[in-house]
């Protein structure tokens, strides 16, 4: 058997795939719940909105950071330290008894983006760039189940357990997932030490990119959108429609079969159609989409 047949076990996908899977569950599996957080913490919806912001912002700033740290010290213990702070930043959660302390914990839960990052990076690492293509197909598989089957998790959780079940199952599978990096999971980039002035140019450069920016706004206007919508439904779903956390979470977990079905469209008709044509393709549906909401 080949060392890359070796890397392949199931028991190495199956790590990849939850590393992958994590950021985006811990992300949606709470929602249903923000409104009956609103009225134990005692404040508006606007401020339970405003923690899903912040932990957004920590994750965008980290995964800036985790690439270039991961290539010097390696992929393992900072994927282990990534882990072990979400996991204690989970704990918070479930026993935070002020919006102040929920609010800090739940910021710092942002440190799961370093398990999202770098299972991409050891794909790279491990495969060829054909079998990678592969590979990273499956992760995607599981990274679009986590979407769907947290917040329907996370509602029922919510009706029957409260909304602090769903915190205790962040740290348990952030546990779980120590154990399975630890214990299973290689080290991938050994002697990949490149200088911080490196990454720094580079930063730079894609700074000064048109092109980076133009794609960018694209998607953070797709996903902006996306998230406006999601952290309104609980709110609306219960004032409006008088539904209960766990209906609330069906109808957030359904709406992933949309990004499922574009997914597919997309991964068939890029090669016909180009790339910049399938981007107006989604913007224009995406856009129909919303107007048809009001």
């Amino acid at each position: 058997m080949t060392s890359e047949n070796k890397q392949a076990s199931l028991s190495f996908m199956a790590t990849l795939v939850l590393l992958a899977a994590l950021p985006l569950l811990s992300l949606n599996m709470f929602l249903p719940s923000l409104g009956v957080m609103a009225e134990e913490f005692k404040v508006g919806y606007d401020a339970m909105a405003l923690t899903i912001s912040t932990y957004l912002l920590f994750t965008a700033v980290i995964q800036l950071i985790a690439g270039p740290v991961a290539d010097r010290y390696g992929r393992r213990p900072v994927v282990v330290f990534g882990l072990m702070i979400f996991c204690i930043s989970s704990l918070g959660c479930a026993l935070a008894q002020s919006y102040e302390a929920f609010f800090f914990w739940r910021a710092v839960q942002g440190a799961v983006a370093i398990a999202g990052v770098l299972s991409r990076a050891i794909v790279g690492d491990v495969f060829s760039p054909q079998r990678s293509a592969s590979v990273l197909g499956y992760i995607a598989m599981g990274m679009s189940i986590a979407p769907i089957l947290g917040p329907m998790m996370g509602g029922i959780m919510g009706e029957t357990l409260g909304w602090r079940a769903s915190f205790y199952v962040y740290a348990f599978c952030a546990f779980a997932l120590i154990l399975q990096v630890f214990f299973r999971l290689p080290e991938t980039a050994a002697g990949r030490h490149k200088p911080i002035k490196d990454f720094v140019k580079s930063y730079f450069a894609l700074c000064r990119s048109a092109l980076f920016w133009a794609y960018s706004m694209v998607m953070a206007c797709g996903i902006g959108g996306f998230f406006v919508f999601v952290t309104g439904i609980p709110l609306v779903a219960a004032a409006e429609y008088g539904a209960n956390e766990a209906t609330t979470g069906v109808l957030i977990g359904s709406i992933t079969f949309g990004f499922l079905f574009g997914s597919y469209l997309s991964g068939r008709m890029s090669m016909t159609h180009g790339l910049d044509r399938m981007i107006l393709y989604g913007r224009g549906f995406g856009t129909l989409g919303l107007a048809g909401s009001f």
